[in-house]
């Protein structure tokens, strides 16, 4: 649709690498003809926040992302990125996402039981299958005011 129409799209995927629920999803990016999506994926969510780091694939539109953007840091890039190319060249950050996914996965078990045992009756929840957020409905007879 996009393609036919002649738009482009952002795909912000910086929480894909916590997908927990089986095989990942492939982004919309793969299914993409003629650069019509520009993907954002993450390395913060992963890694650490303070990394601030992103991968960008610019689809049809390089020159949008070529104006350089104010440093938001005084620490130099340099060192982060030599560590984030030293990981995932020995293959060491695809098992960090693997522990990360399965720590995860086992944390929104617990934090969804705890909820359905301590929340309201008729309390329902979205158990989502990556991420780091758990989507929660009160009852009806809830009054959240």
């Amino acid at each position: 649709l996009a393609h036919r129409h002649d738009v482009a799209l952002i795909e912000d995927d910086v929480s894909g690498e916590l997908y927990f629920g089986g095989p990942r999803p492939a982004p919309l990016k793969a299914w993409a003809r003629d650069g019509d999506v520009t993907y954002c994926a993450s390395f913060t969510t992963t890694l650490a926040p303070s990394f601030r780091l992103c991968s960008l694939s610019p689809g049809r539109h390089p020159s949008a992302l070529e104006k350089p953007r104010p440093t938001l840091s005084r620490a130099s890039p340099a060192l982060l990125l030599g560590v984030l190319s030293e990981l995932l060249a020995s293959g060491d950050y695809a098992r960090i996402s693997r522990k990360l996914r399965a720590r995860l996965a086992e944390q929104m078990e617990r934090v969804a039981d705890a909820v359905l045992a301590s929340f309201p009756r008729g309390t329902r929840l979205r158990r989502p299958q990556g991420g780091l957020l758990l989507w929660v409905e009160g009852p009806e007879a809830l009054d959240s005011g």
